[in-house]
């Protein structure tokens, strides 16, 4: 639902809102919800002359893709303690070591 406000909020240009949507816990489940979809907000703002939105929601899917990449990178270089062993996780590990740790994982 929150992702629907983010697009009318980009839609008539209230900059604030999308704020505080970013800069809230919600930030990754918003943003999770929507960078899938064929347009994207940004798209919209940009559609209806809101350029500072825009840009503003281009930096915010920069910055967590590229905060994936890198802790994607750092997770499979790093040894975890699991039961007793240190092992590098990839895979299926390193998958339930996301799932089971989202907010720790999020923003490097």
């Amino acid at each position: 639902m929150l992702s629907l406000l983010v697009y009318v909020a980009a839609e008539i240009g209230a900059q604030q809102f999308i704020d505080i949507i970013f800069n809230s816990s919600a930030r990754r489940v918003v943003h999770n919800a929507y960078k899938g979809n064929l347009t994207l907000p940004e798209t919209i703002a940009r559609d209806h002359g809101n350029e500072e939105i825009a840009n503003y929601l281009e930096d915010v899917t920069k910055r967590y893709e590229r905060n994936q990449i890198i802790l994607t990178y750092l997770l499979t270089q790093i040894r975890f303690p699991i039961g007793g062993e240190h092992v590098t996780c990839h895979g299926p590990k390193l998958t339930r070591l996301f799932h089971k740790y989202p907010d720790v994982f999020w923003d490097i």
